[in-house]
């Protein structure tokens, strides 16, 4: 037992010296700091690495064992670690961010993104859910905004609600990188160079390459798409 939580208050500090060191928290922990919206992680990622992995989970448990509903970090930071929404940041945020790693890493389940209220598939329900968090009204039940983070921009909005209800009517792939037209498992300038080049008739897009295009999710690729990449190059979301 005291070699246990010898190794917990080892992790715990080395994850609260890494905060200090991203600006997500003072290092006397009695002050919220500024949080840059350009470097915010996506829902559950605690270590800011720009992925989920099981390192987040025991991250944010360590965390709230010195540190109950993550006081003294930044709120942004505690927004994104609030996965369920529900105002407090606990351990079942942190067995929510588990979930989520086995599912989509270990188990690599294909109906994970957009099933908002986390049943094991993806409807109307889910679409419901996720506008109703966008239009901020009063949740009935539980969601995930891992999974409803359908884009993984780190911002649950109107676009994932439309990639859901697209989703349903079988034209889109979820598990798809939404803006990453050149098809190199990253979303950068290029994507946006080759979209415009399309709409000015001096390039070609294959019918995947389309679908990815549709940024925003409104069903016409145009500029609003491109300009929606460069807006995720430098503010690391796309609305």
């Amino acid at each position: 037992m005291k070699k246990n939580l010898v190794k917990i208050a080892a992790v715990a500090s080395a994850a609260i010296m890494s905060m200090v060191s991203m600006g997500v928290m003072n290092a006397g922990a009695t002050e919220y700091v500024k949080f840059d919206q350009k470097f915010a992680p996506y829902f559950g990622d605690a270590n800011m690495n720009k992925r989920i992995e099981r390192a987040d989970s025991e991250q944010l448990s360590s965390l709230l064992e010195e540190y109950p509903n993550l006081e003294g970090f930044d709120s942004a930071y505690k927004e994104r670690m609030d996965v369920n929404a529900d105002d407090v940041v606990d351990d079942i945020d942190a067995e929510i961010i588990m979930d989520f790693f086995y599912d989509t890493v270990v188990y690599g389940k294909t109906s994970v993104f957009g099933d908002a209220d986390y049943d094991g598939k993806v409807d109307s329900n889910d679409s419901l859910l996720m506008l109703k968090y966008v239009n901020n009204v009063t949740l009935t039940s539980d969601i995930d905004l891992m999974r409803a983070d359908v884009n993984r921009d780190g911002v649950v909005g109107m676009i994932d609600v439309r990639l859901v209800n697209k989703n349903i009517l079988g034209a889109v792939n979820l598990r798809t990188v939404f803006g990453d037209v050149d098809g190199n498992g990253q979303v950068q300038t290029a994507d946006a160079t080759l979209i415009n080049k399309y709409l000015m008739g001096t390039g070609t897009l294959t019918t995947e390459q389309r679908k990815l295009a549709d940024v925003d999710a409104d069903g016409t690729i145009d500029t609003s798409d491109s300009l929606a990449i460069i807006k995720y190059v430098n503010l690391g979301h796309f609305e």
